[in-house]
């Protein structure tokens, strides 16, 4: 149950950023708004401002759906539950920002290889698959693949919470996973981050990630 919790959670709030991203992008470079942006702030910065913006409302909905919930259990009687999960749910949120972080910048990047609105349902349709694979393995997996799972990006952020809540862990593996996590961030955002520098300014037709990769700055 906590599993399909926190697999509900991270794919409901990666699918809901992911469009609001990738159609506000697609909007500045339908309108020409992001020419003028270019002129005077760096690409990278602009996307560096996306995803930090992005990451940090994604976190303020996720802290508001937690006390909520801790309310609830409060209300309830159900302190004892609380303490409980308390490990699980902090391991989460820390997993879910930079789950949430690199998916960002993976819904940015795709945006930016549309060059209208239309294209949107096309372009993010691998970054869609993505989530959906996460949130799809995450909950249905046990045993050992679940173990397996929690240490590979993206999916460690629904298996590793809730193998730390079922007092499966010994102390270093949260933390092991969390580094193998942002390690592949910082590949996957500096991979994303050029397909966005390189897509946004192309206005004449709609690009593919391949496509994106072989232009140059």
């Amino acid at each position: 149950m906590t599993t399909y919790f926190f697999g509900f959670l991270f794919y409901l709030a990666a699918v809901l950023l992911g469009a609001a991203l990738a159609t506000s992008v697609v909007e500045e470079k339908q309108n020409r708004i992001v020419e003028l942006i270019a002129s005077s702030v760096p690409l990278r910065s602009l996307l560096v401002g996306k995803i930090v913006g992005s990451t940090l409302l994604a976190l303020a909905q996720m802290a508001l759906f937690c006390l909520v919930g801790i309310g609830g259990l409060v209300a309830t009687g159900e302190q004892d539950f609380l303490a409980d999960i308390s490990s699980g749910l902090g391991w989460f949120l820390v997993f879910y920002v930079v789950g949430i972080a690199v998916l960002a910048c993976l819904f940015a990047a795709a945006g930016a290889l549309a060059t209208r609105s239309e294209d949107i349902q096309s372009t993010t349709t691998p970054v869609n698959a993505i989530t959906a694979l996460v949130f799809i393995v995450g909950v249905t997996v046990s045993g050992n693949v679940r173990e397996i799972l929690s240490f590979i990006p993206l999916t460690s952020t629904v298996t590793m919470p809730a193998r730390v809540l079922a007092g499966e862990t010994a102390w270093w593996e949260p933390a092991a996973a969390l580094g193998l996590s942002i390690a592949a961030a910082v590949l996957i955002v500096g991979a994303s981050s050029r397909v966005y520098r390189r897509a946004l300014l192309q206005t004449d037709r709609k690009l593919s990630f391949r496509q994106a990769m072989k232009l140059t700055d």
